[in-house]
């Protein structure tokens, strides 16, 4: 498995765990798994950069993932999927010089069938799709 592929299951990982324990700095968190889980260096400086990138432009990344979800609540996103999704959408829009973005749309799909629903792929996919498309952000 990549470094990038390793760092961006991690960040899924401390990600979900934010969904349901939102006062831990996700530092802290990350730590945790530091302490559970032996990457490389490579891996958790490249997740510390998604979840920090993630956690900046949430607002702005979930309110392009809502408009793009066509006929589909962004309440009603499975958190493993809502998840992928930001990580792919920060990717694509704020981390474009470093990660093309059919590569983060693919890893995103890649790691959908491990840790989501069979269906979750497709959604993702056809998002993401969309996402390229918008202009990079800042």
């Amino acid at each position: 498995m990549s470094v990038r592929r390793q760092s961006r299951e991690v960040t899924l990982q401390v990600l979900f765990q934010l969904e349901f324990s939102d006062d831990i700095d996700f530092r802290q968190s990350l730590d945790h798994f530091r302490q559970s889980f032996s990457f490389t260096k490579e891996v958790w400086a490249y997740a510390e950069k998604l979840l920090s990138g993630v956690l900046n432009h949430r607002e702005a990344i979930d309110q392009k993932i809502s408009s793009l979800a066509k006929n589909w609540s962004f309440d009603r996103i499975s958190l493993v999927d809502k998840n992928l999704l930001r990580i792919a959408s920060f990717e694509i829009l704020y981390n474009r010089s470093e990660v093309d973005a059919e590569v983060s749309i693919n890893e995103a799909i890649e790691i959908s069938k491990k840790y989501s629903h069979k269906e979750s792929s497709q959604f993702i996919n056809g998002l993401l799709n969309e996402m390229m498309h918008l202009p990079p952000s800042e």
